[in-house]
């Protein structure tokens, strides 16, 4: 009896340190990784969405939920690596930690060019600089999160490698126990039967009883009863059979129904670590939905840009026709009045080409400022800088051309009959390039509903991400409720040890053996 309840309370210790070790490491481990999946996901769409946002006002919101999450995934990593007791696990973490932060540093350039974006003045300004953003988007911001997501992926699968490592030691110290108890029960046998050979046949009877009943017991069959009568040895030795075959049907009972319901508690983590891992593959389809939404949307912002650049050219074609036209008329007019009102109309003119010239400076003047910051992916604004430098220059000298007709324009009024032909040439070249300009100007708005389509896709992708964020947050609230129920049937098991007593001649060495046990028992190496 002794040995056997040295064995249970011996088999009884590994189980609670598995179950123990399995709520304190193991469960927790994984809902901390679980929220990196899930809050690294997260800042990869807000980086998207602040991408879309056209004024610093609606940025601030996506800024501090950014915050937020960057605050969560630190905090988080530092507390999972207080649980690490091994290398392996050490070297995951500081490296998820290390890629998280390579990751962050991306992002903040993403997002500092996205605020200058929503800061322009223009509208031009405003496209090229979400055309920046969105490329370090998918470029070397894409490129430090699959490395982040990778790394995140591999400490999972480590952590699902420790759950699994549990449940196996949990079903072989469940098997080992079977196999001692076994071995203890055929040594019984065997002592009975060799006990039977020295006695007389007045008491076979009894001794039949009790082989019949350890058969039985070393078959594993704990369901056999047998009467006792009497109140002599071979009575009492039948009792302790009793006895040790009833407690042996109860230990065995709890041990077994213990490792079935950790077993299917394993079974409800690893189905929902498969819900976990569809939903995530879900949040990256989303995540390329939206890349794909922002490419089309910065395709169409181009072309917007093109045909405003087209209608512009058109208006300075039309501009130049109608200072043709004026002057035309000025020399027909043949008198001061009709001269001062063709100098009026020059003048102002000159005041559209002066301010056009002026707003041309400071968007090269910005433009050179962009390109410096940007350093050696700025060259494209180089380039842009110096072809508006060109066109302002283009301007300055246009405006000192007409000065130079307004001069002479007196001198050229005899002529007047002859420029009326050709005033009225020009006023209809100038009728033709309204009417271009007009058509181009219904281009861009076409190409604004395309635009507006676009962000709509954006948005539902979006939505899909954070509906499949919600789902993951009930699939951890699942696991934490299996472990808890795991940690119930290791404390029912505790308690079925616990209802058996050793002879007063071991009572000593059970208590001090079962700490050691307890102590001396294996913890999970990575």
């Amino acid at each position: 009896m002794a040995v056997l309840s040295i064995v249970a309370a011996f088999q009884a210790g590994r189980l609670q340190a598995d179950s123990s070790f399995f709520q304190t490491d193991v469960v927790p481990s994984l809902g901390m990784v679980h929220t990196l999946v899930t809050e690294t996901g997260r800042l990869r769409s807000l980086e998207a969405q602040h991408i879309l946002m056209t004024d610093a006002n609606s940025q601030k919101p996506v800024d501090d939920a950014i915050t937020k999450s960057r605050a969560l995934v630190t905090a988080q990593l530092k507390s999972y690596e207080a649980l690490l007791s091994d290398e392996e696990g050490k070297t995951l973490q500081q490296t998820v930690a290390t890629l998280s932060q390579a990751y962050f540093t991306e992002q903040s350039k993403v997002l500092e060019i996205s605020r200058t974006a929503a800061a322009s003045d223009t509208a031009d300004m405003a496209a090229i600089q979400r055309n920046v953003a969105r490329d370090m988007l998918l470029g070397d911001s894409q490129t430090a999160f699959d490395k982040l997501d990778t790394a995140t992926v591999a400490l999972y699968l480590y952590n699902e490698k420790k759950a699994e490592m549990v449940s196996q030691r949990s079903s072989s110290t469940y098997s080992s126990a079977l196999w001692i108890l076994g071995i203890v029960t055929l040594a019984a046998l065997l002592v009975g039967i060799g006990s039977a050979l020295f006695i007389t046949r007045s008491i076979t009877g009894p001794l039949n009883s009790a082989v019949s009943l350890a058969t039985a017991v070393a078959d594993g069959d704990l369901t056999q009863r047998i009467e006792v009568n009497g109140s002599d040895e071979l009575s009492a030795l039948l009792h302790a059979l009793v006895r040790m075959n009833e407690g042996l049907g109860a230990i065995i009972g709890d041990v077994q129904q213990g490792a079935e319901n950790i077993s299917t508690a394993s079974a409800e983590i690893a189905q929902c670590n498969m819900d976990l891992s569809s939903r995530t593959e879900n949040q990256a389809s989303s995540l390329e939905e939206t890349a794909a939404s922002v490419e089309e949307m910065a395709q169409n912002v181009s072309t917007s840009a093109d045909s405003a650049r087209q209608a512009s050219n058109l208006a300075s074609q039309a501009s130049e026709v109608a200072v043709r036209g004026g002057e035309a008329v000025g020399q027909v007019v043949q008198t001061m009045s009709g001269i001062q009102e063709s100098s009026r109309k020059i003048v102002d003119i000159i005041g559209v080409i002066d301010g056009i010239a002026f707003q041309t400076n400071i968007l090269a003047l910005n433009a050179a400022v962009e390109a410096a910051r940007a350093g050696e992916q700025g060259r494209g604004f180089a380039v842009v800088a110096s072809e508006v430098r060109s066109l302002a220059q283009r301007s300055a000298e246009a405006a000192r051309e007409i000065k130079a007709l307004i001069s002479t324009s007196v001198e050229k009024v005899e002529a007047g009959s002859t420029l009326v032909n050709n005033a009225g040439r020009t006023m209809t070249e100038v009728v033709e390039q309204v009417r271009r300009v007009a058509s181009l100007i219904s281009e861009v708005t076409v190409t604004s509903a395309d635009q507006s389509n676009g962000i709509s896709q954006i948005n539902a992708a979006v939505g899909q991400l954070d509906q499949t964020t919600q789902q993951n947050a009930a699939l951890v609230e699942q696991m934490a409720s299996a472990a808890d129920s795991m940690r119930s049937q290791a404390e029912r098991l505790t308690a079925s040890v616990s209802r058996f007593r050793l002879n007063a001649s071991h009572t000593g060495s059970a208590q001090i053996a079962t700490p050691r046990l307890t102590r001396n028992t294996p913890r999970l190496r990575g």
